[in-house]
């Protein structure tokens, strides 16, 4: 709290007893109207006091622009950190690279896929294989590639549930530095429809289910199963996105040990 330092010439009566530093418009539109009215000219003290906060208030703005400004152009020209995803398939390239993107603004990154063995199934069943598939890819990819700063895997999966319905999911999982500790996160899961589950259930790779019983090709590279069924309300690449950006939050925070720092400031 601090006086107004626009009304110390007023008598008395009329000065605002006590304002805030974040009411100073509030009371030099006030001040301005009562010196507008006052016979002084140009010598008004009032009028000088006004000119004097203005110029303040103005000048603290702009180096608060000029600041923010000089941050984010700070991080965006330093060198790129090399991040790697483990598949040059687009739809999953393009999920990291939103993802990341979103989640670290003023940093700059170069994205990469590239293509690893995950040495499950092709079409991985359960949440248990799933996941041992996508840290078999982050595993391969560490040792495919002798420079990183991190590395992302996602594998999809799919399992039955108590009523024999057949559920399509994710796993993510993230590793920070050569030394970073792993993060993971998984996915949303939704029903496919029973004659897409009979498909699969006889052996068949979902995205094969997919082309075939929605007469396509290649869905797996574009909007896929979830795309289909939500009408492109969701794409495949906007369903894995979310996954990712969970996958992230170790990064994106302090509190977790281990992990490639990334965070410009506590949020």
């Amino acid at each position: 709290m601090t006086l107004c330092p626009v009304n110390t010439h007023l008598a008395p009566a009329k000065r605002n007893v006590r304002c805030t530093t974040h009411q100073p418009c509030i009371h030099m539109y006030r001040c301005y109207s009562l010196a507008r009215r006052s016979n002084c000219g140009e010598r008004n003290p009032l009028r000088r006091a006004l000119r004097e906060s203005q110029t303040q208030i103005s000048t603290a703005h702009s180096s608060a622009r000029a600041s923010a400004t000089l941050t984010a152009h700070a991080g965006m020209h330093a060198e790129p950190l090399k991040c790697l995803v483990a598949s040059k398939n687009t739809a999953k390239v393009k999920a990291v690279s939103v993802a990341i993107k979103e989640a670290f603004p003023t940093r700059s990154f170069q994205i990469e896929g590239s293509s690893v063995p995950s040495e499950v199934p092709d079409q991985p069943f359960g949440d248990v294989e799933t996941l041992l598939g996508a840290r078999n890819r982050v595993r391969n990819l560490a040792a495919k590639h002798s420079t990183y700063d991190m590395l992302v895997a996602i594998e999809g999966g799919v399992r039955w549930d108590d009523e024999e319905e057949l559920e399509c999911f994710a796993w993510v999982v993230v590793k920070s530095g050569s030394e970073g500790a792993e993060s993971k996160a998984r996915s949303a899961s939704f029903v496919l429809p029973k004659e897409v589950a009979n498909l699969v259930r006889g052996g068949m790779e979902l995205g094969d289910a997919d082309d075939q019983f929605f007469n396509r090709v290649n869905s797996g590279q574009g909007s896929g199963t979830v795309g289909r069924l939500t009408h492109g309300l969701i794409d495949r690449s906007q369903y894995y996105s979310h996954a990712v950006t969970l996958a992230l939050i170790p990064l994106m925070n302090k509190f977790y040990p281990g992990h490639l720092d990334l965070c410009s400031e506590e949020p």
